[in-house]
């Protein structure tokens, strides 16, 4: 699914795969800037939002990254706690074949890996299930206090601050061996699992 901006009587409309059409108030001249009020809230400006891309899946092919219409699976291969291989799987599930030396957990399922890809009052998710080696991670989206309260703000390394809205501090690998991510994501300010 393509991002697309209009201008539309002084507000921006931002449509995202995680949610429905989003209207953010422009800035004083009606320029298409995002308030700040709207970023405090957990949501993230036009142009990011605009650039959000594909997925960051380390791994999967040809380019390392999955359409937003796809889930990008994160199997933990084995010889190493951050030794990770991505696919995308289809229809929001993992449900190809592991990768060659996959260790047998389940994988991490990611709908989303920056907040640009959820609507305007949404971050991208990632909470963890189960407990020890077999536990899974899996993102969403969800509102801002929602997630604080049940996992933390996934994000992008390659954009270590704007893919972490609101005042969040940066991107961080500090927590990715508790999460099952790979070097390429984190978490803002590198939050571990609750």
């Amino acid at each position: 699914m393509a991002f697309s901006l209009r201008a539309l009587a002084g507000a921006v409309v931002v449509l995202t795969a995680c949610g429905s059409p989003t209207f953010k108030a422009s800035g004083d001249g009606g320029d298409g800037a995002t308030t700040d009020a709207a970023l405090e809230d957990g949501g993230v400006d036009a142009a990011d939002a605009a650039s959000a891309g594909g997925l960051v899946c380390p791994g999967a092919l040809p380019s390392g990254t999955c359409e937003l219409k796809n889930v990008c699976c994160m199997y933990k291969l084995n010889g190493g706690n951050n030794n990770y291989q991505g696919t995308c799987g289809t229809a929001g599930k993992c449900s190809g074949p592991a990768p060659p030396g996959s260790s047998g957990d389940p994988p991490g399922q990611l709908v989303c890996t920056r907040s640009a890809q959820c609507n305007n009052l949404q971050v991208c998710c990632i909470v963890r299930s189960g407990g020890g080696g077999g536990g899974t991670s899996t993102s969403s989206c969800a509102p801002l206090a929602t997630c604080s309260a049940t996992g933390a703000v996934l994000c992008e390394m390659g954009r270590p601050t704007s893919s972490c809205p609101g005042g969040l501090a940066a991107c961080a690998t500090s927590s990715n061996g508790e999460w099952g991510l790979p070097a390429e994501l984190g978490t803002c300010g590198g939050s571990p699992p609750k």
